[in-house]
C-alpha cells in the first residue's frame, strides 16, 4: 500500500488516534536508531512490549493556532473531534458528517527493508527521508485543497493550511519492517480571503491526495538518493500505482 485516504466520523477519529499511538515499543525511533544492530536482532520479546508512540501536530493551520511539537491522543482528539481550537476557536461548522480524514504515506517495501540494515546511518537515512517527503506532501496537499464559497458554493477558494497530527510507524501489524506515516487531518480549513473555517471541497480532496501521493514518492526517492547514494531503481506496480523499488532488493 503506497498511500490511502479515508474520511472519518468523530468516533472513528478517536479510534484511529488511539490506534496510531498504541504501538509496539520497537517502533519508537530512538530504540531503532540508537542500536548498532540490524532490525531482526532488535525484534526481541521485551522490545515488543506495548509502548506509547508520540504524535506531532501537523499542518500550517495548526501552527497558526500555536499547535506545534509533540502532543498526545487525548489533546489531539479533543481538537479534531470537537472542532475547537486551543483557545476555544471554532474550527468546524455543525452538521458535517466527517470530522477528519486519515491519510497514510508508505515507503516502498524495499526501502522499508533498509530498517533491517546493520548500519545505523542507513536506518536513520530512511527515517529522515520519509519525514522530509511526507512534510513536502502535506504542504502540496494544502496548496491544492479548496473550500466552496458564495451562493450554492459556486466559488472555489484556496485555504490557509490544515490542522492535524502525524505519527511515524516503522513496522506492520505483523512486526515486519514497514516504514509509513499516519496523518489525521481536519476536514475544515480557514479560507484564504477571511480566515473563516469552512468544510473542504470533497470533490477536490481525493484528486489532490493522488497528486500529493505522487509528490511524496518522487521526493522520497530523491531524499534516499541524497542520503545513501542509491541510483538503481525498478518501477513496480503497488496496487494501481507505480512505485520505485531499490533494484538490488526488489523481487
Amino acid at each position: 500500500m503506497v498511500g490511502r485516504c479515508t474520511m472519518l466520523r468523530s468516533g472513528a477519529t478517536g479510534s484511529l488516534i488511539s490506534w496510531v499511538t498504541r504501538v509496539e515499543g520497537l517502533e519508537v525511533p530512538e530504540m531503532v536508531l540508537s542500536r548498532e544492530m540490524g532490525y531482526a536482532e532488535g525484534s526481541t520479546i521485551p522490545s515488543l512490549t506495548r509502548d506509547g508512540m508520540p504524535l506531532r501536530w501537523a499542518g500550517s493551520a495548526a501552527a497558526a493556532l500555536g499547535l506545534s511539537g509533540e502532543t498526545n491522543g487525548k489533546k489531539a482528539a479533543k481538537i479534531l473531534m470537537h472542532g475547537r481550537g486551543p483557545n476555544g476557536e471554532k474550527l468546524r461548522r455543525k452538521g458535517g458528517k466527517h470530522a477528519t480524514f486519515g491519510w497514510v504515506l508508505s515507503a516502498p517495501k524495499t526501502v522499508s527493508l533498509l530498517l533491517a540494515s546493520e548500519s545505523q546511518s542507513v536506518r536513520r537515512a530512511a527515517v529522515e527521508s520519509i519525514e522530509d517527503a511526507s512534510t513536502i506532501a502535506l504542504k502540496t496537499l494544502e496548496q491544492l485543497l479548496t473550500v466552496r464559497r458564495g451562493a450554492q458554493g459556486k466559488r472555489s477558494e484556496g485555504i490557509n493550511g490544515l490542522v492535524g497530527v502525524k505519527a511515524l510507524h516503522m513496522t506492520s501489524s505483523a512486526g515486519d519492517p514497514h516504514l509509513h506515516v499516519h496523518y489525521v487531518l481536519g476536514t475544515s480549513a480557514p479560507a484564504k480571503s477571511d480566515g473563516k473555517w469552512i468544510a473542504l471541497d470533497s470533490r477536490v480532496l481525493f484528486s489532490a491526495i493522488r497528486i500529493a501521493n505522487a509528490i511524496f514518492h518522487r521526493k522520497f526517492k530523491e531524499k534516499i538518493e541524497e542520503r545513501i547514494g542509491i541510483r538503481e531503481w525498478k518501477l513496480e506496480w503497488a496496487g494501481s500505482v507505480m512505485t520505485f523499488e531499490i533494484s538490488d532488493l526488489a523481487s
